[in-house]
């Protein structure tokens, strides 16, 4: 009963320890802030352009009067970034802490089938075990028994034997 309450107790004090690792986490994840000039959202971004046109044709379905790629700036609006820079951020959050969920919860079912094999294993030593020892307490009875017949035996032949010296003197007196 003893090992029983030890082993809740072990439980109850990993699952707090366990919690306190996660909450420790999630309040790391919420204080780290993303460089709002990297977190922009494409709605958020202004490009204009230098005037001037690719001079390799392209066959897609661009107009003539696109610009080349490189020759196209990108500037954020200063006033918006700031909030969807949180609300990426935010995200960006949500999105780790459910990907350290999932590995944490990959981990906790392979940690609970090498405990489920190491219980299953643990029995069989255990039935092992508990069948040696009925194998040696049958072999101490038996052996008990087999000594006390020996002994009883023994005590019947030095009697036995005391009886003949004892005849054998007197025949030797007479």
């Amino acid at each position: 009963m003893g090992n029983v309450k030890k082993s809740i107790a072990e439980k109850t004090r990993h699952q707090r320890q366990y919690d306190r690792r996660v909450n420790k986490r999630y309040m790391k994840t919420q204080e780290s802030t993303i460089d709002s000039s990297k977190a922009l959202d494409v709605d958020l971004v202004v490009t204009e352009s230098s005037g001037t046109e690719s001079e390799v044709p392209d066959d897609s379905s661009r107009s003539g009067n696109d610009t080349d790629a490189d020759d196209a700036d990108i500037r954020p609006k200063v006033g918006l970034t700031r909030q969807h820079g949180q609300i990426l951020n935010e995200t960006s959050n949500k999105a780790k802490i459910k990907k350290e969920i999932d590995v944490l919860e990959t981990m906790n079912i392979e940690l609970e089938h090498r405990v489920a094999k190491l219980r299953k294993e643990n029995e069989t030593l255990k039935k092992h075990y508990n069948d040696l020892y009925d194998s040696i307490k049958i072999k101490r009875s038996k052996t008990i028994k087999q000594t006390t017949s020996l002994l009883a035996n023994n005590a019947d032949l030095k009697a036995h034997i005391q009886e003949k010296v004892f005849a054998i003197a007197a025949l030797k007196m007479t």
